[in-house]
């Protein structure tokens, strides 16, 4: 009964040296790959940061070039109207404009040319271009001292941006803001 009692003591000091001894291993293994893990977490953020960043900028170029674009669009509108009373037939791809003349078919590059060709033919046509301020100075004057505001939010006079744009680039870089968390949460789980 001896024998058995100190064979089972020497068994049980075996088992604990053993599973001491694997306790230490995880602990190193654990201690030794929390370090790569929070390096490569680290790394993730930093990657994820400029990406972001690059994005943004992205962002905000697609859309100044956008509002750039409407604006040359817009400057078509009197000339389009002069030609639609006359039923004379027109295109407009892009910024440019296409019209079709008894004469043959011309482009125009800008909205300038186009109405500098219709006003030598005889349509009254307003100068692309020009701001009803350059015509009028009292209305530039009340454009000096009134601040716009647009759905309670105050629009600078030239700022060359729209509210709706600043709105959808805030919503897009929250969107992209929270991908990022999820990611982050995702690596620290795992």
């Amino acid at each position: 009964m001896a024998d058995a009692q100190s064979s089972n003591d020497e068994s049980a000091e075996t088992m604990r040296s053993v599973l001491h001894g694997i306790s230490k291993e995880i602990r190193d293994f654990r201690a030794e790959h929390k370090e790569d893990l929070y390096k490569l977490k680290e790394e993730l953020k930093e990657d994820m940061k400029t990406e972001l960043k690059d994005l943004k900028q992205e962002i905000y170029r697609e859309l100044s070039a956008n509002s750039t674009r409407i604006q040359k669009r817009k400057a078509y509108t009197g000339i389009k109207r002069a030609l639609k009373e006359k039923g004379v037939r027109f295109q407009t791809p892009l910024d440019k404009m296409c019209i079709h003349w008894d004469s043959g078919t011309r482009t125009y590059n800008s909205a300038q040319d186009a109405a500098q060709e219709l006003r030598r033919r005889g349509y009254s046509v307003e100068t692309p271009g020009r701001s009803t301020t350059e015509l009028d100075p009292e209305a530039e004057s009340l454009l000096q001292v009134k601040i716009w505001e647009r759905a309670g939010r105050e629009m600078k006079m030239g700022a060359g941006r729209r509210v709706e744009q600043d709105e959808d680039y805030r919503s897009l870089s929250g969107f992209l803001l929270i991908n990022f968390y999820f990611v982050t949460a995702y690596v620290k789980l795992h």
